[in-house]
Parts: structure tokens; C-alpha cells; sequence
């Protein structure tokens, strides 16, 4: 489904005709549509993506790509020594292991993760700093690209659209407004939304998992 057919089916389902006594706007709707499709690629983890990256010698930062999403990194490797991964470390854990943050030159064996206030756009930092051209490979699942055209479709599987919709009702319905709010629909299609695209993370399992050294989090 299109974003303009996924509003459609919202309306329809909300039983909220658009025009001027709308409940709900096309820019509310839409918002939502996106919010839901983020939390489904989040939840149940659809978009797996596989990036390159240009390395440099003598360049120890680079920038990932936008849709790259921190806490669910698979793996991250270079060409030259395609097995081994690069673990992640923070510059206090370096300084524990290692006695200090600079490794000099080399081939890195270590990355740490930037971004600022965890949004895009994310770089990695590799230990020690590159000597010599490469490729760092990152395979990790990813963020969806937002809907802003009538026209645009969700990355995620046709399978998944309408069992979106659950996620697009629930936030609707958590509108405040004497018209729209009704927690116990709310709740309704949130447990819909959840059974098919699993819970959401909590902030502090998202740090959780950020800490970690290894970034995986693939079903079992």
C-alpha cells in the first residue's frame, strides 16, 4: 500500500471521513503511519541492511550511513580481514584495557559508536587507526526511510501493511481529545501491533544493549 492508501484504510477504520470536521488531519495520520512503521522495523527488526564504507589511512572516524541504526548492529568487519569482527569499546573501556585511548596505527580491531542525542547521522571510530586503505562492511537492521509523498511505500513486506495499521490506530486513538482518545482501543490494537511485530524496547533496554560490546540481536 501507498502512504495515501495507508491513510485511506486508517480513515476507514478510524470511521473518520476526511474533510474539515475531521477527527483526525492527513498531517496526524501521516505521522503516525511513519511513527508505526519505525516501531515495527524496530520491534521485529525487517530491515536488514549491509553498508560499505570508504577506509583511509590515517583516518580513524567515519560516518555511517542515515539509515543506520545503533542498537541493532549485526556485525562489523573489514574487507581485508573479513573474519574477524571489530568489537566495540568505549574510549573509558580502552583506557581500562589498553592504558590509554590512543592505539596509534594499525589495523583496527575496535570501533566506538558517535552520534549526537542517539540520532543520526552516527560515525564510527576504529582502533587503532587505519595504516592502510579498506573497506569497513556493516551489516546491521536498519531505519525506514519516512513517507512524504502520497505515492511512497513502506520498505517493509506487502504481508506487513495492514497489520501496520494496528500501530497507526493505536496512536490515534492516544490522541487527547475528548473525540479521539479511547485507551481501551488503545490498548486493543497495541496488543495487535505488538503480536505481530513483538514489544517495545524500553529506554533502559536500549542503553542496555548500546553497552554492549557486541550489538547482537538477531531472533533466536
Amino acid at each position: 500500500m501507498t502512504l495515501a492508501e495507508l491513510r485511506a484504510r486508517a480513515r476507514l477504520l478510524l470511521d473518520d471521513a476526511a474533510g474539515t470536521d475531521a477527527l483526525w488531519s492527513d498531517a496526524e495520520i501521516d505521522y503516525n503511519i511513519n511513527e508505526a512503521l519505525r516501531q515495527a522495523c524496530v520491534r521485529g527488526k525487517l530491515l536488514r541492511r549491509e553498508d560499505t564504507v570508504s577506509v583511509t589511512a590515517a583516518q580513524a572516524v567515519y560516518l555511517l550511513p542515515d539509515s543506520f541504526s545503533p542498537w541493532q548492529i549485526i556485525r562489523m568487519w573489514l574487507s581485508s580481514q573479513p573474519e574477524i569482527e571489530l568489537t566495540k569499546r568505549s574510549r573509558p573501556e580502552l583506557l581500562r584495557e589498553y592504558g590509554t585511548y590512543d592505539m596509534g596505527s594499525g589495523t583496527p580491531i575496535h570501533y566506538r559508536l558517535d552520534g549526537r542525542n542517539n540520532s543520526p547521522p552516527f560515525s564510527a571510530e576504529l582502533f587503532p587507526t587505519p595504516d592502510d586503505s579498506d573497506t569497513l562492511n556493516v551489516e546491521y537492521i536498519g531505519l525506514p526511510s519516512t513517507l512524504s509523498t502520497d505515492g511512497a511505500t513502506p520498505e517493509i513486506p506487502l504481508y506487513y501493511h495492514e497489520k501496520l495499521l494496528n500501530g497507526v490506530l493505536m496512536l490515534c486513538y492516544e490522541k487527547r481529545d475528548s473525540d479521539t482518545y479511547d485507551g481501551n482501543a488503545a490498548e486493543r490494537y497495541a496488543a495487535k501491533f505488538t503480536e505481530s511485530f513483538g514489544p517495545d524496547y524500553s529506554a533502559l533496554e536500549m542503553n542496555n544493549i548500546q553497552t554492549q560490546q557486541h550489538y547482537v540481536i538477531i531472533p533466536e
